[in-house]
Protein backbone atom coordinates (compact mmCIF):
# COMPACT_ATOMS: atom_id res chain seq x y z
CA UNK A 1 0.00 0.00 0.00
CA UNK A 2 1.35 3.46 -0.55
CA UNK A 3 1.38 6.13 1.86
CA UNK A 4 -0.93 8.37 -0.68
CA UNK A 5 -3.18 4.87 -0.12
CA UNK A 6 -2.82 4.65 3.44
CA UNK A 7 -3.56 8.05 4.48
CA UNK A 8 -6.40 8.34 2.22
CA UNK A 9 -7.85 5.52 3.79
CA UNK A 10 -6.73 7.41 8.04
CA UNK A 11 -8.50 10.54 6.53
CA UNK A 12 -11.97 8.82 4.93
CA UNK A 13 -12.08 6.99 8.52
CA UNK A 14 -11.21 10.03 10.65
CA UNK A 15 -13.99 11.96 8.40
CA UNK A 16 -16.69 8.98 9.21
CA UNK A 17 -15.63 9.82 13.08
CA UNK A 18 -14.27 6.22 13.43
CA UNK A 19 -10.51 7.70 14.00
CA UNK A 20 -9.62 11.10 15.70
CA UNK A 21 -6.65 13.27 13.89
CA UNK A 22 -3.96 14.72 16.32
CA UNK A 23 -0.96 16.97 15.89
CA UNK A 24 1.88 15.21 17.17
CA UNK A 25 4.49 16.84 15.74
CA UNK A 26 5.75 20.02 13.38
CA UNK A 27 3.93 18.83 10.26
CA UNK A 28 2.84 15.02 11.51
CA UNK A 29 -0.51 14.14 12.24
CA UNK A 30 -1.61 10.65 14.24
CA UNK A 31 -4.95 9.19 14.70
CA UNK A 32 -6.19 7.46 17.57
CA UNK A 33 -9.49 5.79 17.75
CA UNK A 34 -10.54 6.26 21.55
CA UNK A 35 -13.97 4.83 21.26
CA UNK A 36 -12.71 1.83 19.75
CA UNK A 37 -10.76 0.86 22.67
CA UNK A 38 -13.29 1.86 25.07
CA UNK A 39 -15.36 -1.05 23.36
CA UNK A 40 -13.04 -2.97 23.36
CA UNK A 41 -12.40 -2.98 27.64
CA UNK A 42 -15.76 -2.90 27.77
CA UNK A 43 -15.74 -6.49 25.94
CA UNK A 44 -13.37 -7.68 28.08
CA UNK A 45 -14.55 -6.47 31.46
CA UNK A 46 -18.24 -8.35 30.29
CA UNK A 47 -16.59 -11.75 28.96
CA UNK A 48 -14.01 -11.83 32.47
CA UNK A 49 -16.40 -11.29 35.08
CA UNK A 50 -19.36 -13.92 36.20
CA UNK A 51 -21.34 -10.93 36.49
CA UNK A 52 -20.93 -9.50 33.20
CA UNK A 53 -18.59 -6.30 35.03
CA UNK A 54 -15.24 -6.50 36.60
CA UNK A 55 -16.81 -3.20 38.67
CA UNK A 56 -19.82 -5.50 39.92
CA UNK A 57 -17.31 -8.98 40.65
CA UNK A 58 -13.42 -9.34 39.99
CA UNK A 59 -12.53 -10.80 36.81
CA UNK A 60 -12.58 -15.17 36.68
CA UNK A 61 -9.43 -17.42 37.59
CA UNK A 62 -7.62 -18.83 34.28
CA UNK A 63 -5.46 -21.44 34.54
Amino acid sequence: MSDVAARSGLDELADAGVLVRRTVGPGVTGYSATEVFSLLGHAERTLASTQFDTRMSPPLATG
